[in-house]
């Protein structure tokens, strides 16, 4: 069923897109990967869109390798928390310090904040 709603999605924006500038011909969607994949084996879906962004992936764009939330959380998180107060607390109690910190301090533990961030972090300073 909930892929089915995707299929309507994607003709809706398929007959309406162009009336907001876009071209019907060039629709990307993204999505967890496993979901996108989901919709690939559905034949109603073929021809809607022309490529994906996969989320929650890693390694080459030819290998899905997924990744479970605790080697997630090892690769990614733990630098972030350590790097905050939010170290302190709770396991439970953890998320909703961090969504108590400033984006600019998240932004200077980020991995990527030189390149990927660069644009976001100007226009904050």
């Amino acid at each position: 069923m909930f892929t089915q709603k995707q299929v309507t999605a994607l003709h809706w924006i398929r007959t309406h897109i162009a009336d907001f500038g876009g071209d019907p011909t060039l629709v990307t969607i993204q999505g967890e990967a496993q979901t996108i994949k989901a919709l690939l084996r559905v034949e109603k879906a073929w021809g809607l869109f022309i490529g994906a962004i996969l989320h929650g992936t890693q390694g080459s764009p030819g290998q899905i390798a997924y990744s479970s939330p605790e080697e997630n959380y090892q690769a990614y998180g733990k630098k972030l928390v350590e790097a905050t107060a939010c170290h302190e607390k709770s396991k439970e109690d953890v998320l909703a310090c961090l969504r108590e910190v400033p984006l600019t301090d998240i932004l200077k533990v980020s991995d990527g904040s030189k390149s990927r961030y660069a644009s976001l972090q100007s226009r904050l300073y």
